[in-house]
């Protein structure tokens, strides 16, 4: 007894300040593995309790990166309470210490920000990046904006629950707001108030809350070390106004914890997002979906919220389950064989990576060096994002011809027998250095330009001096040896032929020739090389 008060007076007092009726008694403690006890009022656990937000339980933030790190199971919907506790604790701690900004930081309009921050990943389709990165813009070719769907789903739960919004002080010019929020982009009528549209979804530099709990949650549940502590940047933390807009602006003393940030996300990217098996499952499940398509309609899902509202990870096991057959149904007979081969570890085969950028080439041009400082409307970024796609795509036609095209070595080899990816590593947001697009302050709150500042990239500075490395990836469909050794010694040909790397680990793989070993002698290569 003596030990259940204990319990319930110690989560009491770790409360934050309730923004929703005043009665705490309306809302509700959440334990967090990372946070701990989180409070949410009562506006919030409405909406938390709706179909549309509990959808987010059944799907995993990191698509099929759980089959190569276990514990890697977290969900959209653990991401979305922890973004939404993040950016309220921010926003406090901002009003207290921010006098000029205090009549506009209500607790109508931190509730408003905390709706969005729980809101921001409603739109997102099964297995997560999977379903946008790998089936509609790799597989259909079609760039999808998961954010305006995650706008229309909000829509879905302002129309059942507009009383309680109402009674709460989320008026239509607040719904407005989150709208924007959850898009992360700053309305024409507002610029000047820039910094609470970047709260969430920060286009610009990646200085955001949901970016905070992504790093953490995906770091503590994967087991990558992270010397991050957001707590720090949130305490150096201040709004000034910077080009005539109130932003938010650092302390030029926290470089080396803003690149703590940076250092995470590219270990994220280069060690669990990109890993190469969990890029061969998460090929095969976006192949799965593509052969189902047609009983699923995961297509014309993407703009679709009611469909889209029915799919989730679980359409794994519905596919994996079902009852087709070869001669009836061939292609959903093909998914589920492509899923089968998942669960039994009969996985595509990685044959070898190399740089995606030519020997004789600069890897880094003028534009690509350029910061982002600036964010871009969405159709730009759209249109940035399709030639990108494109580019990449043409990369991995070449690549997959070239094989096909190669001697034989001992067996022939048909298109489908190969997977060709271009794969992307981040340091920041653009392809330049993330800090050049932070505002840092001195101790008296003025700005204070990088050059006056030690000049600081984290670990990241000693490995490479790009901020932006892409990778030609090659993978066997095939289970067998034979084919692997087939394809890795084209690749490797290609590679040569053509002013690429030598494939990463290339002189590893064991083969029945010397094909491998006389082209290195003869060339002068000495060895797996990476950027």
């Amino acid at each position: 007894m003596l030990l259940s008060a204990l319990l319930v007076t110690t989560m009491a007092s770790t409360r934050a300040p309730s923004l929703g009726n005043g009665n705490h008694d309306e809302g509700k403690v959440i334990n967090d593995a990372f946070y701990g006890p989180m409070y949410f009022p009562f506006l919030l656990v409405a909406i938390i309790d709706t179909l549309e937000v509990q959808r987010l339980r059944d799907i995993k933030q990191l698509g099929g990166t759980h089959y190569i790190y276990p514990t890697g199971v977290h969900t959209r919907f653990d991401h979305a309470l922890g973004t939404c506790h993040i950016t309220g604790l921010v926003l406090k701690i901002l009003r207290e210490r921010n006098s000029e900004i205090q009549d506009l930081l209500t607790k109508e309009v931190i509730l408003s920000l905390e709706i969005a921050a729980l809101c921001h990943d409603l739109g997102v389709g099964p297995f997560s990046r999977v379903y946008q990165d790998q089936f509609l813009s790799k597989i259909k070719g079609e760039n999808w904006d998961s954010n305006e769907n995650s706008v229309k789903v909000f829509e879905r739960i302002v129309q059942k629950k507009r009383a309680v919004f109402e009674k709460n002080g989320i008026d239509e010019e607040k719904i407005k707001l989150i709208k924007y929020v959850i898009k992360g982009e700053v309305p024409p009528t507002d610029v000047e108030n820039r910094f609470l549209y970047e709260m969430v979804r920060n286009r610009r530099n990646g200085i955001d809350c949901s970016t905070f709990d992504k790093i953490l949650r995906d770091c503590y549940f994967v087991g990558v070390k992270s010397s991050f502590n957001y707590m720090r940047i949130v305490e150096s933390a201040k709004i000034c106004k910077v080009k005539k807009e109130y932003r938010l602006c650092l302390r030029y003393k926290e470089q080396l914890g803003v690149s703590a940030l940076f250092d995470s996300s590219w270990a994220l990217q280069s060690l669990v997002y990109t890993h190469k098996t969990t890029r061969a499952i998460e090929m095969m499940l976006a192949e799965a979906m593509e052969k189902a398509d047609k009983h699923f309609g995961l297509f014309e899902a993407r703009n679709d919220p009611e469909k889209l509202f029915k799919l989730t990870d679980f359409i794994f096991y519905k596919i994996l389950h079902s009852d087709a057959n070869p001669d009836s149904d061939p292609e959903m007979a093909a998914a589920k064989a492509i899923l089968q081969r998942i669960n039994e570890r009969k996985l595509y085969q990685f044959c070898g990576q190399t740089s995606a950028v030519p020997k004789n080439q600069p890897s880094e041009t003028e534009e690509n060096k350029r910061p982002r400082t600036d964010t871009v409307d969405r159709d730009t970024a759209l249109s940035r994002a399709n030639e990108n796609r494109m580019r990449q795509n043409e990369l991995c036609r070449k690549v997959k011809n070239g094989i096909l095209s190669g001697n034989k070595i001992k067996l022939p080899l048909v298109e489908d027998d190969i997977r060709v990816e271009v794969i992307a590593i981040l340091y920041g947001k653009g392809r330049g250095d993330p800090l050049d697009a932070i505002n840092f302050i001195n101790r008296e709150g003025k700005l204070v330009t990088r050059a006056a500042t030690t000049h600081c990239r984290g670990s990241r500075g000693a490995l490479s001096s790009s901020f932006y490395d892409e990778y030609i990836r090659v993978y066997s469909s095939d289970v067998g040896k034979d084919k692997k050794r087939e394809i890795t010694n084209r690749f490797y040909k290609w590679c040569l032929n053509n002013s690429y790397d030598v494939p990463v680990d290339m002189e590893k793989v064991p083969v029945e020739n010397e094909f491998i070993e006389e082209e290195l002698e003869n060339s002068g290569a000495d060895g797996a090389t990476s950027r």
